[in-house]
Formats: structure tokens, C-alpha cells, sequence
């Protein structure tokens, strides 16, 4: 009922329904043929960007099934991925890497999904990237790489995890710093101790 009446309210678009997991709004906007990419005016979100950065996976599911456009960017340039990647929603994250979709998309400042993901910390998110193929060693503008996140926030298991992936172990920044670098400088010691281990 609440889903139903929302699509009543003009204020209540695909996107604020899709965001707020509101399953059988989604259902009629669909079942009406209205447009699976409508955008709001805020970040010029879709209802398939609402529904991953809140993450709601059925409702992800079920817009990419019915012709949503996973390949439309927000204000910031990001695709649906990138938001739900950062907020460390694997059920999401899953739905897209088995739709076979581009896992290395990158926004304005160069982010992809690994990157948002690795810099916050979520590391399920970034192993379940790595198993759908995404590239481990693409870049931000600034030259950080997932792994060199992953040392500088002190994440073990992620970086682990990255090195098994092929991980530049090498790679530097724009300041020329490695992973090895960033790791010592935080006192980091398991960070080190993992890098070492791995060849660093």
C-alpha cells in the first residue's frame, strides 16, 4: 500500500521509490511502462542508482531484468556500481557481476567500484569484484590503486586478497608512494608483515 500510493505522489519518482525499497511502487512503474531511467534532479540519479546505493538487491534485479541501464552515470559520473560498491553492499555488488556487466567503470575522479570499495573497507565487496573479473591495478586520477588503499587503511584480509588477485605489489601513486610505503607509514605492522611476505 505504502509503494502504491507513492507512485500517486508527484514527488515520489522511480528513483525515491526504487531507494526506498519500495517493491511494488517499482513493480507498477514497470507494469505501466514508464521509463526504467528516469532520473532525479539531485544527483540525476536512476532508480537503479537509489536502489544499489540503499542496497536493495531484489529491486536491483529486477530493474536490470526489465531494461534498466546499468551504463548511465549520476552527477559525478557513476555508474549504479560504484555507490552500492561503496557502501559495501555485496548481495548488490553480486547481482551486477553476474549480469556480466563492466565491473571497471569509472566516475569523474576516476573511481571504479574496486576503488570505492577498497577505500572503505569492505572487503567482501572487493573479493566478490575480483571473482567477476574486475581489474585489480586500474587507477584513480591520482594514481591509487585498490592495493595501495588497502595499505594505507591497514585492510590485511583485503590485501591479501588483492596480491592473490595480482596486485601490483610495486605500483606507486602520484606522490610515488608504494603499498609497502603506506603501510609502514600508518605503523601498520600486519599490513607490512603481508607485504613482505608477498614479495613487496
Amino acid at each position: 500500500l505504502i509503494g502504491l500510493s507513492a507512485c500517486k505522489n508527484e514527488n515520489n519518482t522511480l528513483p525515491a521509490a526504487a531507494g526506498a525499497g519500495e517493491m511494488e511502487a517499482v513493480q507498477k512503474y514497470i507494469g505501466d511502462n514508464k521509463d526504467l531511467n528516469a532520473r532525479e534532479s539531485t544527483m540525476n540519479s536512476t532508480g537503479l542508482h537509489t536502489a544499489a546505493a540503499a542496497g536493495h538487491a531484489d529491486i536491483v534485479q529486477l530493474l536490470l531484468e526489465s531494461g534498466a541501464d546499468a551504463t548511465l552515470v549520476d552527477k559525478n559520473g557513476e555508474t549504479a556500481l560504484i555507490p552500492a560498491a561503496r557502501a559495501g553492499h555485496v548481495a548488490v555488488v553480486k547481482v551486477f557481476t553476474a549480469k556480466k556487466l563492466d565491473l571497471n567503470a569509472r566516475s569523474k575522479s576516476g573511481t571504479t567500484a574496486l576503488l570505492a570499495a577498497a577505500w572503505h573497507g569492505h572487503t567482501e565487496v572487493v573479493k566478490a569484484l575480483i571473482a567477476g573479473g574486475a581489474n585489480v591495478n586500474m587507477p584513480d586520477s591520482n594514481g591509487n590503486t585498490p592495493l595501495l588503499y588497502a595499505a594505507r587503511r591497514g585492510h590485511v584480509d583485503m590485501l591479501n586478497a588483492l596480491v592473490q588477485a595480482g596486485a601490483d605489489k610495486e605500483g606507486v601513486d602520484s606522490s610515488g608512494k608504494t603499498a609497502l610505503g603506506y603501510a609502514a607509514e600508518a605503523g601498520n605492522a600486519s599490513a607490512v608483515s603481508a607485504l613482505l611476505a608477498a614479495g613487496a
